[in-house]
């Protein structure tokens, strides 16, 4: 396969879809569902150029698009009013992940103020509480440790004892536990590996944006970016991390047009 094949068509579909977002004709109800999905294709768009193109920059730029999208969406919410639709609920954290790994926390913390912060209907409990955690360790100005434990709390007691290497590297993160985030997040790792393997045996379609996902895990990337910023050691190079995905942003993001 040809990443820069692949990012070349994905660039004419992720225009296409972007000007819809922003259209104010576009149909409020189907505004969430295309703004996850647009999110989607930027993280995979940029992941293309990552690897076929070497672009960094790209790679984060297109990142922080991905949740941006999320971001338009919300702001749209707001502006009609609306405050019961599922994709305001803030357990949809893939867009925060993007933004983390870009380190564009200003954003993200503009995503913790429109998100719907209490639990909705049809949101997954643990995917509100790994939000919750994950847009605090992202917060301009440090929290206090009693703002993570109910988030922890009600985690745990959702998995009710089983094996959460996501949880795991969040908490050494919030203690500070260098040993403790090594382990858990190469277990995090070989969790991702693992899942990855068992989607080729069963066959999934892989489509280009499936690859990509596959290639580079931004929530790892994510959890790098996290755990330096909260004073931990990381290394150079992890699997599905690769140090040219966290090399610092030397070209400002341009914003596109609308």
């Amino acid at each position: 396969m040809s990443w820069s094949t692949d990012a070349d068509d994905l660039s004419m579909d992720v225009s296409f879809w972007y000007q819809g977002l922003h259209k104010p004709s576009y149909p409020q109800h189907q505004l969430g569902d295309l703004a996850n999905e647009l999110s989607g294709k930027f993280r995979a768009f940029g992941i293309m150029l990552l690897l076929g193109e070497a672009k960094s920059d790209l790679f984060l730029h297109n990142l922080m698009r991905s949740a941006r999208m999320r971001l338009t969406y919300l702001e749209r919410m707001q502006q009609a009013g609306i405050s019961n639709d599922f994709f305001q609920a803030s357990g949809h954290y893939q867009p925060v992940l993007a933004g983390i790994a870009a380190e564009d926390y200003v954003t993200v913390a503009a995503l913790y103020s429109l998100s719907a912060n209490d639990l909705q209907l049809g949101e997954y409990e643990d995917d509100r509480c790994y939000a919750q955690i994950l847009f605090r360790l992202a917060a301009l100005a440090p929290c206090p440790v009693a703002d993570y434990q109910v988030f922890v709390d009600e985690y745990l007691d959702v998995i009710d004892g089983m094996e959460c290497p996501r949880l795991d590297v969040v908490r050494s993160i919030i203690a500070g536990d260098q040993d403790e985030f090594d382990t858990a997040f190469s277990d995090f790792l070989d969790e991702f590996e693992d899942n990855v393997d068992k989607a080729v045996e069963r066959a999934q379609h892989e489509t280009p944006l499936v690859l990509a996902e596959r290639a580079v895990c931004i929530e790892g990337l994510a959890m790098l970016r996290l755990a330096d910023k909260h004073g931990l050691a990381t290394e150079r190079e992890y699997p599905y991390c690769p140090s040219l995905a966290r090399l610092p942003m030397v070209t400002p993001l341009v914003e596109l047009p609308r």
